[in-house]
């Protein structure tokens, strides 16, 4: 498929190897990979259809995407005093910062105090009376549900890592999806911000070879 079907009226041409061209004094295509050092210059961008996407990688990389504050739902179920423990795990992380959201209720982490967590007896009655969350080190506990029901606990700030391997080009592509909706996202030390990132053409990917939209620049 020509480049004038995938993009009309833009011209693709070649980009240059700048080691290649600086050895020989010509203007080469580019026909080896780039190099590790070279692969690290990261351009990020967006696209019209509501992409992130970075130049720069190694073909085939496999990139760790890090969503600094992405809702999340975790669903639990009440103990038969109608009492959830929100554990702190690898998977679901509570740190001081952690915001918890249930029902209509907001229950910042930093704010739930440490105390003793009462006991659930065999007929479905707490030893104390239990109004407002506790924190057992960082396991939190919440009263006041219905007996063994399910509850859904949602992690408004969350970081999550969503794995992402680049094209044979090494250009990534965020696409985004429910679970993972268009937002802020770092990879390493490189911020991308849908908001603030330039609107631009995805370069196109041949046969591992990457063809920039004339006028692209990175």
């Amino acid at each position: 498929m020509s480049s004038s079907t995938w993009f009309p009226r833009v011209k693709f041409l070649r980009f240059p190897n700048a080691w290649l061209s600086s050895l020989l004094g010509l203007a080469l295509p580019l026909l080896l990979p780039p190099s590790p050092l070279h692969a690290q210059t990261l351009t990020g961008f967006k696209t019209a259809s509501g992409e992130l996407a970075v130049v720069g990688f190694q073909s085939r990389q496999k990139v760790p995407v890090t969503y600094p504050a992405l809702p999340r739902v975790r669903k639990l179920k009440a103990n038969d005093c109608g009492v959830i423990a929100v554990t702190d795990t690898l998977t679901w992380p509570a740190s001081p910062t952690t915001i918890f959201r249930i029902n209509n209720r907001t229950i910042p982490f930093g704010s739930i105090t440490i105390a003793n967590i009462p006991k659930c007896s065999k007929t479905g009655k707490l030893s104390a009376v239990m109004t407002e969350p506790r924190r057992k080190g960082t396991d939190v506990y919440v009263a006041g549900f219905p007996a063994n029901s399910a509850v859904a606990v949602t992690y408004v700030n969350l970081p999550t890592v969503r794995n992402i391997t680049a094209n044979a080009c090494g250009i990534l592509v965020i696409k985004p999806t429910p679970e993972f909706p268009s937002s802020r996202v770092n990879i390493n030390s490189l911020s991308l911000d849908p908001v603030t990132l330039p609107l631009k053409i995805m370069p196109q990917c041949k046969e591992g070879v990457i063809f920039y939209p004339e006028g692209w620049k990175r």
